[in-house]
Formats: C-alpha cells, structure tokens, sequence
C-alpha cells in the first residue's frame, strides 16, 4: 500500500477496526459484483461509523443477544447497547439448501437513527425511537449438513486461506504458522469446497414488494470449520412499529475448485422467507 492510499484510507475509515475497513471494502466491492439487484452499502457506511464514535452511551436492560454481541464487535459497545434497546426474536430458524444448514440465531428490530454529520450542528448524531423501525440486524450460522463431505469456505476468501481461522475479521494475529489451508483440509478427505453465502433480500412489505434499504452481510470464518453470517437491513425510510415482520433472505451455495475457481453452475439456492414478531427485552 503507498503512502497515497494510507492516508486515503485514514481520511475515509479514521480510526475504527482493520476488520470494519475490510468489511467495508468488501460490501463495496460487491456491489459491482453481485448479480442479483439488491442494494449494497456504499461508503454512506463508513461515515454512519464515524460518526458512532460521538454517541453518547445510554442505560439498558442487561439481556443476552448474539446479534448484538456481533454488531458490539463492528461498532463498539455503546451501539450494542442501542440495539438492546430494540425488540428482539430469539425464534430458533434452520433451513438447509444443498449440503449447508443455515441457522438464525435472533433479529433485532430497531429505530436507530443516524443523521448527517453536515446537519448534526454538534448534537448526538444518534437517536432512538421506540415507535418506528429503521434497522433490521440478524446473525446466524452456516455448517455443513450431517453426513456431507464438503468444507465451507466464504466468499472473497481465498482455498490457500486456513480453513478455520479467519485472516480477514481482526483474527489474523490469532492464526498458527501451520495452520491448515482451505484446500489442504478438502484434499485430507476429498472433501468438496463450497462457497456459501446467506445476505437478507430485505423487509417485504405488505403487498409483497421488498422495502427500499441498503443491505449488509458478512460471513465469517470459525475455528471449528462453521461460518458466522450476519445481516443488516438500512431502511431508506423508518416505518411504524410492527408486531409482525416478513423478512426475505437469500442463502445459496457453489463449489470452488482448488485452485480458487468459483464453480457458478454448481449453485444451489432459495429465496427464505419468514415472518418475526420481536418483543421487547426485559431486564434480568
């Protein structure tokens, strides 16, 4: 990297985490890449970011949530403690599409709002309503089916990347010099590589249209061969609380060769749909 581009890059990200520049460059990257017209995050995500970083931290229900415990690890903790004051599904979802098995932990319905830097006039850029809702975050987890051969392996990594650490997510320094590669660990029992994905289509609205947003995904990497997806739904504008929601989620999957070749007539997948009804967290 040149002396140009770090400085670029400072001016763009400031000082958040090397793993939310990577996610930014990597949702930004797909949005040239993916083939299926959904909107992607734009840098509009790196400046929400920047702006995180004068919010002022506010008293919440001590709950548990893995949705919020993820998004605590991108943003910070003071935005893991706005999203614990949304309305929560813990509703355990599992659908399989080929060889992986897709599992949601729980979603997080929210009104979090951020405003422009340029019309904040030095007020907290981040407000809460708890009559509207403006985010949608979810996570979950994708795992090879019992029985199947294959070792899963996310997208924009590569098959000489471990297969179980992830060099991308802040984890690099964690990862063994003789950790074992993507391919290496698919030759030990000829297994097939699979390339699997899970990303949010978005709200589906009540005529069955899908609600303008900006949409969010990461996978990521575990040290027992399993991956983490996360999901955020940016809704281009807030609509009321609901006791329900339909939410549209895109999971599929395709072998990559080991030399890295992505196998696209492999693919297998499906539009799941489900319906939410996120109550709000009580205190413990």
């Amino acid at each position: 990297m040149t002396l140009k581009e770090k400085n670029l890059q400072q001016a763009v990200y400031g000082d958040v985490p090397e793993s939310f520049q990577h996610r930014v460059q990597y949702a930004l990257r797909h949005t040239q890449e993916e083939e299926r017209p959904v909107k992607r995050f734009t840098l509009r995500t790196a400046l929400i970011t920047l702006l995180l970083v004068a919010i002022v931290g506010a008293a919440v229900a001590a709950v548990a949530s893995i949705t919020a415990d993820r998004f605590g690890e991108f943003y910070g903790e003071k935005y893991k403690d706005a999203l614990l004051q949304g309305d929560i599904d813990t509703t355990l979802r599992t659908r399989q599409v080929g060889d992986v098995i897709y599992a949601l932990d729980d979603v997080i319905v929210t009104g979090i709002t951020l405003d422009n830097e340029e019309d904040n006039r030095g007020e907290d850029p981040m407000s809460i309503s708890d009559e509207m809702c403006s985010r949608i975050y979810a996570t979950g987890t994708m795992r090879a089916a019992e029985g199947t051969n294959v070792v899963l392996i996310p997208e924009d990594y590569l098959t000489t990347d471990p297969w179980n650490f992830d060099p991308y997510y802040g984890g690099h320094d964690n990862i063994p010099a003789d950790a074992v590669s993507v391919k290496d660990k698919a030759a030990q029992t000829d297994a097939t590589i699979l390339c699997t994905r899970a990303t949010a289509n978005g709200l589906v609205g009540t005529g069955g249209e899908l609600v303008n947003a900006d949409i969010g995904y990461s996978g990521i990497l575990q040290e027992d061969g399993t991956m983490v997806f996360t999901m955020e739904i940016d809704l281009h504008e807030p609509i009321p609380r609901q006791d329900e929601y339909t939410l549209s989620v895109y999971i599929a999957n395709h072998q990559v060769t080991p030399e890295g070749e992505h196998l696209m007539d492999t693919r297998v997948s499906e539009d799941w749909v489900f319906t939410i009804a996120p109550s709000k967290a009580e205190a413990n």
